[in-house]
């Protein structure tokens, strides 16, 4: 993969309240990298400069948040990033996730019942040598840490497409996983919104678990 500026998204899900807090989007040196955990901390050493000025929420995405969601979620769509200010080849670290063992089977059992996911005695029976997380579980990892480093501070419509999804290597129990994100187009073909196209990784230290890429539509600031 090439190398590029990495954004990064400040976002605190870890107070006392439950609140969550973000801040604009930044951008780290390319020989300054910077990482973030689950509680937004950036990495040592990380340089950061601010690129997006305040911005103002489409018309649709207010009235439909003010409508549904009530006054409060509207006011706070109003500083939204929007496909504007997603700038093509930018690459965005996620941040991390620990995976447990008990995850790893209670979500197999859900939602991929087959024994080498659930059961211990047969998982160390296979080639993996132990259970290993269901590639969907390593889908849903991904999805959890691109909402919270990027498309919770972005004006997310909703989802179109996912494809070339590739399973590169197991999902393994006490491990932490560390996932990007780059944005590889930015098509505006509608007045109201564009759809954007993602590809994204995880990978457990510098080994890649999981690549796929996807289509969304973002909405687009009001004229």
């Amino acid at each position: 993969m090439a190398r590029h500026s990495v954004c990064k998204h400040t976002l605190d899900v870890s107070g006392p309240s439950g609140s969550e807090t973000s801040s604009p989007c930044a951008v780290s040196r390319p020989d300054e990298p910077s990482r973030r955990d689950m509680n937004g901390d950036p990495g040592a050493g990380a340089h950061r400069r601010d690129i997006h000025r305040p911005l103002i929420a489409t018309a649709s995405v207010e009235s439909v948040s003010a409508h549904r969601l009530g006054p409060e979620f509207a006011i706070a769509a109003r500083s939204l990033i929007h496909a504007e200010d997603l700038p093509v080849r930018e690459v965005h670290d996620l941040g991390t996730y620990a995976v447990t063992r008990q995850e790893i089977i209670e979500f197999a059992s859900s939602w991929d019942p087959q024994p080498f996911h659930t059961d211990e005695v047969a998982g160390a029976m296979t080639r993996f040598g132990d259970v290993i997380g269901s590639g969907l579980h390593t889908m849903a990892i991904l999805q959890r840490l691109c909402v919270l480093g990027a498309f919770g501070n972005w004006a997310v419509i909703a989802g179109r497409t996912v494809r070339d999804v590739q399973f590169t290597n197991p999902l393994r129990p006490a491990t932490t996983v560390h996932a990007t994100m780059e944005i590889l187009g930015v098509e505006f073909s509608h007045h109201d919104r564009a759809l954007v196209t993602q590809r994204s990784w995880v990978h457990e230290g510098e080994t890649q678990l999981l690549q796929l890429e996807s289509d969304f539509y973002v909405a687009r600031r009001a004229r």
